[in-house]
């Protein structure tokens, strides 16, 4: 995105970025988005990961910047200052409790 100008290279310089691309341009959920949190907070950086891992990112801490966009599109237009993005809360799965309650009956 930085290479083709819709993003500002420099903005991107200061995350690590983690996602997996659907040819939508939507970004999927991926596994493992608290220990990239982690990490991203040592090197000193953000984070900018899928929607649906924010949450479980955010459980790093309130110091670490996160974004955590549903889209590419949504991306760039923060960036560009058309959107803004809030961090995401910290929060457990949704569908959790439901597991767990289904296992114990």
């Amino acid at each position: 995105m930085a290479a083709l100008g819709a993003i500002p290279a420099d903005a991107l310089s200061e995350f690590v970025v983690v996602g997996e691309l659907n040819l939508d341009g939507t970004i999927a959920a991926i596994s493992g988005a608290l220990p990239a949190a982690i990490g991203a907070n040592a090197l000193g950086k953000g984070l900018i990961c899928p929607a649906e891992s924010g949450a479980e990112a955010a459980w790093a801490g309130a110091e670490v910047d996160i974004l955590a966009p549903r889209s590419l599109i949504a991306l760039a237009n923060h960036f560009r200052g058309t959107q803004v993005l809030s961090r995401p809360e910290a929060s457990i799965r949704p569908d959790l409790p439901r597991v767990i309650s289904s296992r114990l009956h």
